[in-house]
């Protein structure tokens, strides 16, 4: 992603809480309610690793890991978050959203792993969104300051 720096200082930095996934989508989506985004349909990204996949017609499913599989379901605690602090969180339709990636991961894990291992940590994940759903004291990353409020190296950098 690419973004000019007055955004950046406007958005924040990318939240550290996100681990592996969400972070990205988070991102993006914040910039987006800030200035039109330009988006480029185009893997430029090429994975190495030799994947087991299943093709459901609508989508693939790529074979995955426990920590991928516990941070996808804890992580949409923080998109929730993030939701509600944009006024944009609706509870019934977020709830459905998380329920129906809760079963796209169990048939990842039972049609392309051919496992249930990894379970667990799924719903540990689900677990800790609540919590994170739960923190009435979460607050999104705030802006970075303005060149000339004591940012490092204020002044010379360009946008």
């Amino acid at each position: 992603m690419l973004i000019k720096a007055p955004l950046a200082r406007t958005i924040g930095l990318p939240d550290p809480r996100f681990f592996i996934t969400w972070d990205d989508l988070v991102y993006g989506w914040l910039a987006a309610q800030q200035t039109p985004v330009v988006y480029v349909n185009a893997f430029v990204i090429k994975k190495v690793r030799v994947q087991r996949q299943v093709d459901l017609g609508l989508r693939h499913l790529n074979d995955s890991s426990d920590l991928s599989r516990r941070y996808v379901m804890r992580n949409r605690g923080h998109v929730a978050q993030y939701l509600r602090a944009h006024g944009k969180f609706n509870r019934f339709g977020f709830g459905a959203g998380t329920a129906l990636t809760y079963l796209k991961e169990l048939v990842r894990l039972v049609v392309v792993e051919r496992t249930l291992k990894g379970a667990g940590l799924l719903w540990q994940g689900w677990r800790e969104s609540r919590a994170i759903l739960a923190d009435t004291g979460w607050k999104p990353m705030p802006q970075l300051p303005s060149p000339g409020d004591g940012y490092p190296g204020s002044g010379s950098e360009r946008d």
